[in-house]
């Protein structure tokens, strides 16, 4: 009980840091999140430093749906282990085996189950596109984790940059199966798809108004003048 009580108070914390950021979170184009009887793997660009957050949210709070994601410094911030996190140290391989052997055993106990992935592998600025990684990086997953799940492919990206507060989009490509090979390829062209502006919008969470949008002192006029 007490631990539910405190993933819904971190779940809320997150969703007030988002609304505090950004003018907006939006999500573009089509939304057909995969079915959920299957455990997925959402497969993201790595640009933004609330990326995980509005992901995470979007599985609990849009989605209804349980999150985990491997974070390499869990240990700094245990918090967040409250809300799916499960350490993921660079300088440990074991605890990184531990760590994917229980994800594994939760997506087998409850395909409800989410994980967060990024197959980059660290935080980048977004001029630098999408930083190579191998191939085969998901196929080495798809072998370790569960079958049958679904691989979701999902990107962010800011705009908005002449606005008080940015807007934060994301958009979803296709599950799959299985990898593919080209998950590179499939996130360059999301995010070519969302610089293009052209995608219906649909607002998962509006955030602070900018001043143009909450003052007006045009009555001050006749005193001014």
């Amino acid at each position: 009980m007490m631990r539910a009580a405190a993933r819904r108070t971190g779940y809320a914390l997150l969703e007030r840091s988002l609304r505090r950021t950004f003018r907006r979170v939006v999500w573009c184009g089509p939304f057909n999140p995969p079915p959920a009887h299957l455990p997925v793997v959402i497969y993201a660009n790595h640009h933004v430093f609330q990326d995980s957050y509005a992901l995470a949210c979007l599985i609990e709070r849009v989605l209804d749906r349980r999150t985990l994601v491997w974070m390499e410094e869990l240990e700094r911030f245990p918090f967040f282990g409250l809300l799916g996190a499960r350490s993921f140290p660079a300088g440990d391989a074991a605890a990184r085996v531990r760590t994917i052997r229980a994800t594994r055993s939760a997506m087998r106990r409850d395909p409800e189950h989410m994980l967060i992935y990024y197959p980059e592998g660290r935080l980048h600025a977004a001029a630098e596109g999408i930083l190579p990684f191998p191939a085969d990086r998901l196929g080495r997953l798809d072998r370790v984790l569960p079958t049958p799940k679904l691989w979701w492919p999902v990107a962010l990206s800011v705009t908005g940059w002449h606005d008080t507060h940015p807007t934060l989009c994301l958009t979803g490509g296709m599950p799959h199966a299985e990898s593919t090979g080209r998950e590179a390829e499939t996130l360059r062209e999301l995010l070519v798809a969302l610089g293009s502006g052209a995608l219906p919008q649909r607002v998962l969470y509006d955030g602070r108004r900018g001043p143009h949008e909450r003052w007006d002192f045009s009555r001050a006029a006749a005193i001014l003048s």
